[in-house]
């Protein structure tokens, strides 16, 4: 294992001289491990370490024990020791977080604030081959959108890197390592618990692929790098593209051209969308899923005008016509506006949502009788009283100009009008409920002037 180690670690430089290192330590055999060989090799390699540990507080006096068993071991050796007692419980209940999930909330939440404290420049973690493996397989069962390049040999993190010194060795390895140097690490028997998904790939996946290939975890490490390497190309090349069509910064709501999307290549495309929902809503990225990513792009390719689909974070993704909307799912496009009716006085004006309706008599014909924001009608003809309100099922209109009535569904759709506009949008009708104006749309021929016309109302709409 010694030398594997230090091979993998030059190869990728992951440490050089006078590097501060933080050190993750649970005491359990990989972590115990990784904090024995760096003390071991720390002047080889010219560097300071410290050994960083974490009580989750989750398993009774388990975890104090653990917390306690590394300290002490630290203490033995004169490795410099830091420590702290969480209360996960409480945050996982505060989020709404699965236990496994907020404790690793918090626990790198702290180790990036201990990385700044002790002007550490790398925090050293203790993923390993089979880890790797693990990692992996699942990415590709779950439907990962990091393309099932499993963990990374190193990445940015707080003022300095995460780097994964043990991914070129195995579990045996490691246990073997700790076997010859005397070490008796701790355990934690939930590592054994088949209702938890890592351990179940562990337990009856891995033994068959070790059957098959004992050196199985340097060709997944292999895979893993090139798939990194051609996934983090190909993002630079998508957020280059997506750029152009959205340029940052970005913000909700977010639109996009979805011709101007469908020129990317459609692993582009994959990317793109996933950078913009990643940076839209960065605490929910681990909850981004391929299928939210394929949603999106499918919404893109379907031929009907309006459609949406949901997404984490509370955001929702929304077609209208030739745009692609990211809002916030509150701007539900099926949830209307509390648009309440109002009667319309004659003459006079109300306000509406974020306009007005003025309505006028004249006792000759205005200058103009039908335009973009006003309309004409004969006043004696009207069933009054008018009124404004917002779209109902199965409304009709019989527009000047046309024989028989069309579907406002239609006319919407016909000319264009984003889905989640129609719910607010203003329709006057009369007293019968019968449609007579939709402001900026159509008008209708019930009540249309003549030359027996004696008096002329004028429906004015202004938008604000």
């Amino acid at each position: 294992m010694n030398q594997a180690v230090k091979s993998f670690i030059r190869k990728h430089e992951l440490i050089k001289p006078n590097d501060r290192v933080l050190i993750a330590v649970s005491g359990g055999p990989d972590s115990l491990a990784l904090l024995h060989y760096l003390w071991v090799y720390r002047h080889e390699f010219a560097i300071s370490i410290i050994c960083a540990s974490v009580d989750h507080g989750l398993r009774d006096r388990a975890s104090r024990d653990d917390y306690e068993f590394v300290r002490a071991f630290c203490e033995e050796r004169g490795i410099e020791f830091i420590g702290a007692h969480l209360d996960v419980a409480q945050f996982a209940e505060e989020h709404r977080l699965s236990k496994q999930v907020a404790a690793r909330q918090c626990r790198y939440q702290w180790l990036s604030e201990q990385m700044e404290k002790q002007e550490a420049n790398r925090l050293a973690t203790a993923h390993h081959g089979d880890d790797q493996i693990e990692t992996m397989l699942m990415q590709q069962v779950r439907g990962s959108v990091g393309y099932s390049s499993g963990v990374p040999v190193q990445r940015p993190f707080a003022p300095g890197m995460i780097i994964r010194p043990l991914l070129s060795v195995t579990k045996e390895m490691i246990v073997n390592y700790c076997h010859k140097e005397g070490l008796s690490p701790r355990y934690d028997n939930s590592n054994e618990d088949p209702t938890y998904t890592r351990n179940r790939f562990r337990m009856n996946v891995l033994p068959f692929l070790k059957q098959e290939n004992p050196n199985v975890h340097q060709h997944y490490q292999q895979q893993s790098e090139w798939l990194q390497s051609d996934h983090q190309l190909l993002l630079e090349m998508a957020e280059k593209e997506i750029q152009q069509i959205v340029p940052r910064p970005w913000g909700i709501p977010l639109a996009l051209n979805i011709d101007e999307l469908h020129r990317m290549p459609v692993p582009l495309q994959r990317r793109g969308i996933h950078l913009i929902l990643n940076y839209l809503c960065p605490e929910h990225m681990e909850s981004i899923g391929a299928l939210h990513i394929e949603n999106v792009l499918h919404l893109c390719r379907k031929h009907t005008a309006s459609s949406f689909a949901d997404l984490p974070g509370g955001l929702r993704a929304e077609r209208s016509y030739e745009r692609l909307y990211i809002k916030k799912r509150h701007g539900n496009v099926e949830e209307k506006v509390n648009l309440s009716a109002q009667q319309i006085p004659v003459p006079g004006m109300i306000k509406w949502n974020q306009g007005s309706i003025k309505a006028e008599v004249f006792q000759s014909p205005p200058l103009q009788m039908n335009g973009f924001d006003f309309s004409v009608f004969d006043y004696d003809q009207i069933n009054v009283p008018l009124s404004v309100r917002t779209r109902r099922r199965g409304d009709r209109i019989d527009p000047i100009g046309m024989d028989g009535s069309k579907k406002l569904k239609n006319l919407f759709i016909d000319e264009k009008i984003p889905l989640e506009k129609r719910n607010q949008w203003p329709i006057v009708v009369t007293n019968d409920d019968q449609v007579l104006w939709v402001p900026n749309l159509r008008a209708s021929r019930i009540a249309q002037v003549s030359n027996n016309t004696k008096r002329w109302l004028l429906l004015y709409y202004d938008k604000w």
